[in-house]
């Protein structure tokens, strides 16, 4: 059965104390129940509830001769779009013209991470690009459908098909925008000491740099399942965790 990432459990001389350090450091709360919780029983912490973790003036461009002022706010569970309303002296893109609590908003639109999808590529109705992307959707079927009977057959007919050499940073970002592949199966070929570049490509497609670790973590251990006997000695929770992570500098 492959594993999932729940929960982390310290023990302590002092458990009181040691939750509210944690709380300091992480920026957590206490978990919250029904009842008081005995002082001997275990505390949970956790994320409050919402957290602002990103606000940034970005431009959107509609077309060639179009682009609008648009103001995102990113907390830990929506994406907030939004118009700012400009008065002739402002300047979006300098920050040192108003703070964003003296700013005012419109609302445009309030997006669940959880229902956010990503597209890569846009549509181009040039024939050529449209059979360009026909072909490479198709490989990527084919390729997903491959994967979740024999990875590494999957593997190499993909570079077969596509007329490609071996190319572990290739695939790794392939595997990374290829939402529809197998939990199981990729948690399975990342965790091969064989697969080390591979694995190393996959998460540089996170962008962690300034990330905290705890939240690396709930983000990677959410994109696989990491088997709970690897077929190797290799873990990708190994790789993460290294003393000099090149993915988070």
């Amino acid at each position: 059965m492959p594993a999932r990432f729940k929960d982390l459990c310290l023990d302590a001389s002092d458990h009181q104390a040691l939750a509210d350090w944690w709380c300091a450091a992480l920026g957590y709360v206490r978990q919250v129940g029904e009842s008081p919780r005995p002082l001997d029983w275990p505390v949970p912490i956790e994320d409050p509830p919402r957290r602002l973790l990103l606000s940034s003036p970005v431009l959107q461009v509609v077309n060639s001769n179009t682009v609008k002022d648009r103001f995102l706010f990113l907390f830990n569970d929506i994406l907030v779009i939004a118009k700012p309303i400009l008065h002739d002296q402002d300047n979006m893109m300098d920050p040192s013209t108003l703070t964003v609590l003296d700013r005012r908003f419109i609302i445009k639109n309030v997006v669940q991470l959880r229902n956010l999808r990503v597209k890569a590529d846009r549509d181009d109705h040039r024939t050529q690009a449209h059979m360009s992307g026909s072909l490479k959707h198709s490989l990527t079927r084919t390729f997903v459908h491959n994967f979740v009977k024999d990875p590494d057959h999957a593997i190499a007919a993909l570079f077969e098909k596509a007329r490609s050499r071996d190319d572990p940073v290739g695939l790794g970002q392939l595997m990374f925008r290829t939402l529809d592949l197998d939990r199981a199966k990729l948690g399975d070929y990342l965790s091969r000491r064989t697969s080390k570049l591979v694995l190393k490509a996959y998460i540089d497609g996170f962008g962690f740099a300034g990330l905290r670790i705890d939240h690396a973590l709930r983000v990677f251990l959410q994109s696989i399942n990491v088997p709970s006997k690897p077929s190797s000695t290799h873990n990708p929770i190994e790789f993460i965790l290294d003393p000099k992570p090149t993915f988070l500098t």
